[in-house]
Parts: structure tokens; sequence; C-alpha cells
């Protein structure tokens, strides 16, 4: 039996996952809830989870529950203007499942994706004018020649001014997007109150609307990772999230000695000719998933053992030193045809 330290992260980001706990209650009453996360993935992001607690939803605030970004582990205390929420839980087993869900994004997202494809069109017609390169000297007279772009930026930019503030309270914040999109509104206010500068900021113009469009698209992922949850009668207190200078330094100090154990090589001692390595660096908790799977089904079809490692030194280096394993994971298909043009 293998006990996990914690859960979620890069794994759990994908709207519609859930993962679902089952938990005991010592007796009948009202009850807190509390988490300990960290979601130090999407910088300045908000990633939103929907609670339901024996498969319902007990009241609609937690239909969209805000872990606000933290580059350490937090406690979050479900409540409203300060004040906790009361579950009322019976003595005994009850399930609590915690759902990815986009949140107030849902409401900003459709837009930006207009906003990108009419200004991805608009760049389109710019370059049909001028060129790719266009000479940053010479007066393409754009406002007469495609007015209906212009027009079209004056719209873009009032609609990036709208989102932003919009996501600004949905985010509690600014974030990665909201820069973006102040950077792409600023330089639309100049193409539009000076046409002429459009070629010379175009190669930048063309950066800022790809920017926003990568941004759009990590957007949807909700990175949370989890290390508990409690259920406390109200008043009660609950544990400092951050650790001490000590713990972190016993922890460091574990984490060094763990890595020389058998858990980072499931089949340590395995060396006949029926044997593959495989190396991976997605980490301990995948490691311990493609174990199970292995176990289960790919020893029942095959008379081969699987060497399984967790690794993160370099796969270049290990194939230039002879080192290489059978089968590496994770691995981008950049450095895979790379690899395979280099024989």
């Amino acid at each position: 039996e293998k006990y996990l330290n914690t859960i979620g992260g890069s794994s759990w980001e994908n709207p519609g996952q859930y993962i679902e706990w089952e938990f005991e209650i010592p007796e009948d009453g009202l009850y807190e809830l509390a988490f300990k996360y960290r979601q130090s993935v999407n910088a300045g992001m908000t990633s939103f989870r929907k609670i339901l607690i024996d498969g319902k939803e007990p009241f609609s605030e937690l239909d969209e529950v805000g872990f606000a970004y933290s580059s350490g582990f937090n406690n979050l205390v479900l409540a409203k203007d300060g004040e906790p929420y009361k579950f009322e839980l019976s003595k005994g087993k009850h399930t609590i499942r915690l759902e990815v869900v986009i949140g107030g994004l849902s409401e900003v997202l459709p837009y930006v994706e207009k906003i990108v494809r009419e200004l991805n069109a608009g760049y389109r017609k710019i370059i049909m004018v001028t060129g790719s390169n266009p000479d940053s000297l010479r007066n393409y007279q754009l406002e007469t020649v495609a007015p209906d772009v212009i027009e079209s930026m004056r719209t873009q930019q009032e609609e990036l001014e709208r989102l932003t503030k919009l996501i600004e309270e949905t985010m509690d914040g600014g974030s990665a997007g909201t820069k973006n999109m102040g950077t792409l509104a600023a330089q639309l206010e100049r193409f539009v109150e000076d046409p002429y500068v459009i070629t010379s900021e175009l190669t930048r113009f063309k950066s800022n609307i790809t920017a926003l469009s990568t941004w759009m698209v990590s957007a949807k992922s909700q990175p949370l990772q989890f290390d508990y949850f409690c259920f406390y009668a109200p008043g009660g207190e609950i544990k400092e999230a951050k650790a001490g200078f000590f713990e972190m330094l016993s922890f460091e100090f574990k984490s060094l000695l763990y890595t020389f154990s058998d858990e980072y090589q499931i089949n340590p001692n395995s060396e006949n000719s029926g044997t593959i390595s495989v190396w991976t660096t997605a980490g301990q908790t995948q490691l311990s998933i493609l174990k199970q799977i292995v176990e289960e089904d790919f020893y029942e079809e095959h008379d081969i053992t699987v060497d399984l490692k967790l690794v993160t030194s370099s796969l270049l280096m290990a194939i230039v030193a002879g080192k290489a394993p059978d089968i590496a994971l994770n691995i981008t298909p950049e450095d895979a045809m790379n690899y395979a043009f280099r024989n």
C-alpha cells in the first residue's frame, strides 16, 4: 500500500476531470471545510473546482470555487464575506468530489477567441497591401485602402479593455492574460490614432496576437495541487499551511535519502535477456500508475520484464555515453525527430 503525499498539479487540469475521496464523520453536526492547496503553475491565474458532497451540490456557491495562484501551499477555508460555510453531515461515511471547471473565464474566452480571429483577419488584409516585410518609411495609406481594418481595430481595442476589467474581477487581480490584453489594446490604440505606425510595428503586432492566442489556450487548463482537506467543528483552528524552517530542512534531507531507494527503480534486479528498460520523467505518481498498468496488463500478454526508472538526467547525455534505455517516455516530438534524423 502506498500513500501519496500530494495529488493533482498539472495532471489534474482539464475541464471534466475530477478526484473523489471517501471520508468518515465521527458524529452528526455542522462542519466547516478547508483545503491545503498550491496553484503555482499558471502565474496570476485562479483555478476553479466544482465541489460535490455525496454526489450532490450543497449550494450554488460551490459550483465555481476559486483557488488563487500561490507559489507555496496555502489554506483555503470555504467562506463568504469572511463567514465560513456550514455543512450538515451525519455520522458515517461520505464522499467529496472536486471537478475541474473553467469558472468565470467561461464568460471571457469565447470573446477572446473572437478578438483573435478578427485581428488575424485584419493582419492578413494588411499584409495583402504591405507585404510581410513592409517598408517602414513608406505611407501605405491604410486608413484609405483598408478602412474596415482600422475600424475593426478600434472595436477590438474597446473589447480588450472591457475583458481586461472582467478578468481582473474574476481572478481578483491581474494575470498573464490581462498583461497581453493591455499590451495589445495599447498597440491598437496607437494604430487607430496613426495608421502610419502599423508598418513599423507589424511584426510585434503579430507576436502580440500570438501571445494572446497562446494564453487563451493555456487559460483553459486549471492545474491544482492538493495536500489535504479537513472538515472541522465551527470555530476550530486548522494547521498552518506553510512549514517551518526545520520542517523544510528535514523534508529535503529525507527526499535526498529517498532517491537512493528502490522506489525510483521498480525492478532493480532484472538483468535477464527478456528485460526492457523504460525511463520516465513524469513524476513519482505517474511512475506508480505506469507500474500498475504494466503488472496488470503487459505482463499478462508478454513474457518480458520491464525495468521502470524515474530519471531527471538528459536522454541525450545517456545516448552519448552508451547508457540509453530501450524506451524513453515523455519525450517531446521535436526531440524524437532530432534523434531520428541523427540515427
